[in-house]
C-alpha cells in the first residue's frame, strides 16, 4: 500500500492498495448523495456488487446448515426428558418444527427482499427535525435528528411476496393492535410513494418509524416529511466513479449546538483551545474506489480559516 497526505484547503490524503473491493461496485459514480442535500450531518452511500452479495448470502446459508447439522448430531441426542426415561422431552419436536419453519420463512422472505433491491443505497442523518412534544421542556426547541435509509429498488412487485413469507408480521400487527397504546396500521400514498407503518394516537409523523416504496426506491425512515423530500429529489451521477462515499458535516453540528444554546438563552463562558480546534473542523469526506485493480481511498478534512 502507498499512502500520502498533504495540506490543501485543510488536510488531504490518498492511499492505493490494501484489501480489494470484492463486494462493491466502483465502475461508475454514485447517484444517491445528491438527494441528501448539503446540510446532512452524516451521509454514507455505496453500491454493492450482486455477485459478491450472493456469495455472502451463500456463506450464511452454509453456516446455518452446518450449525443445524451439528445440533442434530451432537446436541439433540444428549437432551433427555426430566423423568429420566431417556426419551426426547415432550414438545421438543413440535418446538423444533415451528422454529425451523419460522426461520425458513424468514430466510425465504429475506432472500426475496434482497432480490427486490438494487445495488446502490444511502444512509443519512440530519439535525433539523422537530423535537417531540413529549420530550420538549417548556420554551426549549432543541434540534432533533432525522434519519433515513434509501435503497435502489429493482423489482417492486417482489415486496408483496416478502409479506407472504413473513407471516410473523401479521401476528405482530395483531398484538400491537390489542395493546393499550392502540397504534394503528397506516398506509398512505403521495404520488408514486406508498408509506407503511404503525402510528400511535398521539404520535407525530415527524417522529414516525416507517417504510416506504416508490417505483425505483425503498425507504426506511424516522420522518415522513424527510421521506417525501428525498423521494422528490432527483438523483444523478456525482463526482468520480466510486464504491462508497462517507461525509460528515461538522458545521451542521456546531450550528445545532448554537441553536440549542440560543433556545436555552445561555452561552458558554468562553471557548477553550480544544473547542476552538474542534469548531475549526468543517467537514470530512472519504471516497473509496478503484484504480486499475487496486483499491483507492481519498479523504479530505476541510478546516475553517481562523481570523
Amino acid at each position: 500500500m502507498v499512502s500520502a497526505a498533504w495540506c490543501e484547503n485543510g488536510l488531504k490524503g490518498e492511499s492505493i492498495g490494501g484489501p480489494r473491493l470484492k463486494s462493491h461496485d466502483a465502475s461508475r459514480p454514485l447517484t444517491f448523495p445528491r438527494m441528501a442535500g448539503p446540510s446532512a450531518f452524516f451521509l454514507h452511500a455505496g453500491r454493492s456488487d450482486s455477485s459478491g452479495r450472493n456469495k455472502q448470502f451463500a456463506f450464511l446459508e452454509e453456516a446455518a446448515d452446518r450449525l443445524w447439522t451439528c445440533y442434530q448430531k451432537s446436541v439433540r441426542p444428549g437432551i433427555r426428558a426430566p423423568s429420566g426415561s431417556g426419551g426426547i422431552p415432550p414438545g421438543l419436536e413440535a418446538l423444533e418444527s415451528r422454529m425451523v419453519s419460522g426461520l425458513r420463512n424468514f430466510w425465504s422472505g429475506l432472500r426475496t427482499f434482497r432480490e427486490a433491491l438494487g445495488g446502490e443505497s444511502m444512509f443519512v442523518v440530519l439535525l433539523d427535525g422537530e423535537q417531540p412534544a413529549a420530550m420538549k421542556p417548556a420554551a426549549v426547541n432543541a434540534p432533533f435528528p432525522r434519519a433515513l435509509w434509501v435503497h435502489e429498488l429493482s423489482d417492486r412487485a417482489k415486496l408483496s411476496e416478502v409479506s407472504q413469507s413473513w407471516t410473523w408480521i401479521d401476528s405482530l400487527a395483531s398484538a400491537i393492535a390489542d395493546s393499550p397504546a392502540t397504534p394503528r396500521a397506516v398506509e398512505s400514498k403521495a404520488g408514486s410513494l406508498t408509506v407503511w407503518g404503525w402510528l400511535g394516537s398521539d404520535q407525530s409523523r415527524e417522529t414516525w418509524f416507517h417504510t416506504a416504496a416508490s417505483d425505483n426506491r425503498w425507504y426506511l425512515s424516522t420522518s415522513q416529511s424527510l421521506t417525501i423530500s428525498v423521494n422528490a429529489s432527483s438523483s444523478g451521477p456525482e463526482g468520480q466513479p466510486a464504491a462508497s462515499l462517507t461525509r460528515i458535516n461538522f458545521w451542521v453540528l456546531w450550528d445545532a449546538i448554537d441553536r440549542l444554546e440560543h433556545s436555552l438563552k445561555s452561552k458558554t463562558a468562553g471557548l477553550t483551545e480544544l473547542t476552538r480546534l474542534l469548531r475549526a473542523f468543517q467537514d470530512f469526506t472519504l471516497t473509496t474506489g478503484k484504480q486499475d485493480d487496486a483499491t483507492r481511498r481519498q479523504w479530505h478534512l476541510r478546516l475553517k480559516k481562523q481570523e
